[in-house]
């Protein structure tokens, strides 16, 4: 089970995108870096994952902006 997570950076940046479980439990770190302006895609691979409701959190930061982004995603298996 492997789902693709994109995104797009107006600037270059430093990029932490991280899973949290239902109970706010950091679980895996997909990327953690200085990346380039433009289109960015990360891999997750769940299938070590069971079945229910995520958390993916963007944090961009680019001094002296900061952007910050939670979405909800289901795993159904």
């Amino acid at each position: 089970m492997v789902t693709n997570i994109t995104y797009e950076l107006p600037n270059h940046a430093n990029v932490r995108l991280v899973v949290y479980n239902l109970l706010g439990r950091e679980i895996e770190t997909l990327t953690d870096g200085i990346q380039a302006r433009g289109n960015h895609s990360v891999r997750w691979n769940a299938s070590s994952y069971v079945a229910g409701v995520y958390f993916i959190r963007m944090i961009s930061e680019n001094n002296p902006s900061l952007y910050i982004n939670s979405q909800k995603i289901v795993l159904l298996k």
